[in-house]
């Protein structure tokens, strides 16, 4: 007869469990069958870096990027002999932080360039989802979209309009805190004329330069307190 030795593999670990901040993610895991050593691997992109973890059952790893989704492993390693177990893993997103600015630059009638800073805690070559928003109070008009790049035109605007833009980092089903920027399109430009009448008991007193200001000033109020979203520039025209 002839004896063989054979072992079992290891048991996996249970509950593995992640939790993350902007630039980190702490792993923590359960076995309750006297398992001391364990592999534990952060991958993204592409990458992977493995860590070897003795009479402990959790991982922080940190001077991570933010806004980018890790996938973590955990292998459990028997001593004698080196045997792996089953792997076990989940993934999860950092946290997402702001852009560091945001600005818009009007092209035309109806399109606007938007640009923002890329956040220092998401550089490093990892790709990260910003939305984009573009909202009007006039008219409730809103232009939403979704890009990885730190640029985004917005085009099918409204001539002469004021516009909100908002930047977000997104992550998972989380966004951070928007960054905003404001520009107005070029607009089409219609001249409307109107007359005014200036009567007063006192003579000669609406051919005044004060009173000819005065009411451009109340003019001026008039359609400021209304069209706050909408070109306009009063302009006097002398009688020839």
């Amino acid at each position: 007869m002839v004896q063989i030795d054979a072992y079992t593999r290891p048991s996996k670990v249970a509950n593995l469990s992640l939790t993350s901040t902007s630039q980190s993610i702490n792993a923590i895991w359960e076995l309750n069958e006297g398992y001391k050593g364990f592999n534990v691997s952060i991958k993204a992109d592409g990458r992977i870096q493995t860590f070897n973890v003795i009479d402990q059952s959790s991982y922080y790893f940190d001077q991570l990027q933010a806004a980018v989704n890790y996938t973590i492993t955990v292998i459990t390693l028997s001593e004698k002999p080196k045997l792996e177990s089953d792997p076990v893993e989940q993934s999860l997103h950092t946290k997402p932080v702001s852009p560091v600015w945001a600005t818009a630059t009007v092209l035309n009638h109806t399109a606007i360039n938007v640009t923002w800073g890329v956040p220092e805690q998401s550089k490093g070559g990892s790709t990260i989802t910003y939305n984009v928003t573009a909202h009007s109070d006039y008219g409730n008009e809103t232009h939403n979209s979704s890009v990885t790049q730190n640029t985004f035109i917005f085009n099918d605007l409204s001539p002469g309009t004021n516009y909100t833009f908002s930047v977000s980092v997104v992550a998972g089903k989380e966004a951070s805190d928007p960054k905003t920027a404001y520009g107005m399109t070029v607009p089409n430009k219609k001249k409307v004329t109107f007359v005014v009448m200036c009567t007063s008991e006192t003579s000669l007193y609406c051919n005044k330069n004060t009173t000819l200001a005065e009411i451009k000033e109340e003019l001026e109020k008039k359609f400021g307190n209304n069209y706050k979203n909408v070109y306009w520039k009063l302009k006097k025209i002398d009688e020839k």
